[in-house]
């Protein structure tokens, strides 16, 4: 399970800094790693939008979520569920951006996509919704968003709130084919936050439910 989080985290870092080093006129959001232990399994998430283009108008987002229930050895393979969605994007009008790529989960392979992208980044928010149309075997409807509220209790410490929630369905079949709802609450210090985490997960037209409530650490690593 491991070597899963550390190729993840090594790529995205080397590809994530170069990017720095060339824009560093352009602002931007900055990159989460987040991981929660939870009751019933361990979870990665990282969410990165960054801008490619000297203008800012063309750029590139990345979220990756991984998530392992306490297995060793064999086993340990087979309960691992990963999404990995990558898409270019490009501003059409303020805060809203076409949007398209390619998804990777270990269950389906990979899903090309098109939709679009808000993100708004203010001192206290982050916003970002992604509505997206994703074509394979069958045609998929899919919103992900995410709400992140951090006010200042102090000089030194901020609250730190985040609501998260995605929505997939199969339309070709007329089925569920996935969701899942995240809250955490807790307090950020520098770029550092920690605190209490809940992952409400529902899988596939039979509604396979999974809750994994925990402690997170999340930190900025850019």
């Amino acid at each position: 399970m491991m070597k899963y989080f550390l190729i993840l985290f090594f790529t995205f870092t080397c590809v994530i800094y170069a990017q720095e080093g060339r824009n560093k006129s352009i602002p931007s959001p900055p990159v989460p790693v987040e991981f929660l232990l939870g009751n019933d399994h361990l979870s990665f998430q990282s969410l990165v939008s960054k801008p490619l283009s000297s203008d800012g108008k063309l750029g590139y987002t990345f979220i990756a979520s991984i998530d392992s229930e306490y297995k060793t050895g064999d086993a340990s393979t087979k309960n691992i569920d990963i999404m990995i969605p990558i898409a270019l994007n490009y501003k059409i009008y303020n805060d809203f951006a076409m949007n398209g790529g390619v998804a990777f989960n270990n269950s389906f392979g990979n899903r090309p996509f098109l939709g679009l992208r808000y993100l708004k980044v203010t001192n206290n928010w982050v916003i970002v919704v992604i509505p997206s149309f994703y074509f394979s075997n069958s045609n998929f409807y899919e919103t992900f968003a995410s709400i992140e509220f951090e006010p200042k209790i102090n000089n030194k410490i901020k609250l730190y709130t985040r609501l998260q929630g995605l929505y997939s369905f199969d339309v070709r079949n007329n089925e569920h084919d996935r969701s899942f709802f995240y809250a955490r609450l807790g307090i950020t210090n520098n770029k550092t936050s920690f605190g209490v985490g809940y992952n409400w997960d529902l899988y596939g037209p039979s509604l396979l439910n999974k809750n994994n409530v925990g402690v997170f650490v999340r930190t900025n690593i850019f």
